[in-house]
């Protein structure tokens, strides 16, 4: 047996096996016999060239793969969030190599099947002339803290045939990139709000059980708390406010008559309302300055919270997500946080390689799952 063959019968055997295939399912799948498929990844054999092709198309890979060893492996990262989804592989010394971009990848916002595609298309783009049977995956997701999902995530990306595969959630992502190991605070605050406290390497969740159950502090909360303001106007039964016009404006609808689009689309669509909090905010609406009150007061709560079992002060937190670039955010935080007791630090490393960095310790058995 030559190494051509050697290698080529692992990875064969291995891509198979990732894809749940039978001998018998693989012969089928390109009209060769389940024999012949057991003298591949026997290493009796190579297949010709036009086989290889076949192979490389149906596996989604290139035929140079089939012939790579995997001595060197390669990390990927994944960091799914709400509104959009990185992909990033990177070398085994963490050197990037390719990434690619994809739309939020949420499954309790677009259905786990769309979550899977969305996954499968980054995955074949930026993993592409790479076996995956090369490759240690990290995939953090949001809204996947369920263990029923957690484990279908898992069970998918080990489909695709990767050399070994973990998951969690885009929080995971956000401690391993702003804390590392050190103990600390991690906050995401997005389309959704979650929480993380991390001591003595150990994480536990302060908040982030989704948009039916936290109060505040997400761009869903101040969306459905620009509509609910502008619905008790026109109702009359609230103040008035300029996000009933800001609404009005946007949409070229009463804020009542939006109610069948709010129920069908749903969160990202409460969301998309939020930045005419902010703008109403800027032209002195007393409505909309009570609403981002009220917002920042739930993060500080849950910031504090979070923080109380971390006694070296002051508490490292790092915030992520679209609303920390928001002008109103860090100042209202400032304002109600005791610098002496709290260090707030914007996330200035992409959540992405907090995915990577994820991938490299699960691999050396140094990551808390």
């Amino acid at each position: 047996m030559d190494e051509y063959s050697k290698l080529f019968a692992k990875n064969l055997r291995h891509l198979r096996k990732g894809h749940e295939m039978t001998q018998v399912e693989l012969g089928k799948a390109i009209g060769y016999s389940e024999k012949a498929v057991s003298k591949w990844e026997k290493g009796h054999s190579v297949p010709e060239i036009a086989v290889l092709f076949q192979l490389a198309q149906l596996f989604h890979t290139t035929v140079e793969a089939f012939f790579q060893s995997s001595d060197e492996l390669y990390f990927l990262g994944i960091n799914g969030e709400g509104t959009s989804t990185e992909f990033l592989l990177t070398s085994g010394a963490k050197i990037p190599i390719r990434s690619a971009f994809e739309r939020g990848c949420n499954p309790c916002d677009i259905g786990m099947s769309n979550t899977k595609e969305i996954l499968k298309r980054g995955i074949y783009q930026v993993c592409q002339g790479v076996s995956p049977s090369r490759i240690v995956a990290f995939a953090g997701i949001s809204g996947t803290g369920s263990v029923e999902y957690a484990k279908e995530i898992y069970s998918f990306m080990l489909g695709m045939g990767f050399y070994k595969v973990y998951n969690g959630s885009d929080v995971d992502n956000v401690v391993a990139a702003a804390l590392g190991e050190n103990d600390g605070v991690a906050v995401i605050i997005g389309t959704g709000i979650a929480a993380f406290t991390q001591k003595d390497r150990k994480k536990h969740c302060t908040a982030g059980w989704g948009h039916y159950f936290d109060q505040g502090g997400s761009t869903f909360n101040f969306g459905h708390d620009a509509i609910e303001a502008a619905l008790m106007m026109e109702g009359k039964r609230g103040r008035k406010t300029l996000l009933y016009d800001l609404i009005m404006e946007s949409t070229g609808c009463k804020p009542s008559q939006l109610i069948p689009r709010i129920y069908t689309e749903g969160r990202q669509y409460i969301a998309s309302f939020a930045p005419l909090v902010f703008e109403a905010a800027d032209r002195s609406d007393e409505v909309a300055r009570d609403i981002i009150h009220r917002n920042f007061s739930v993060i500080t709560e849950i910031i504090r919270v979070a923080a109380e079992p971390l006694k070296k002060k002051p508490v490292t937190v790092a915030l992520s997500g679209e609303l920390v670039q928001n002008k109103y955010t860090l100042p209202a935080l400032s304002e109600q946080l005791d610098r002496f007791l709290y260090t707030l630090c914007p996330l200035t490393e992409r959540p992405v390689l907090g995915a990577v960095e994820n991938a490299v310790r699960c691999y050396r058995n140094d990551f808390e799952r």
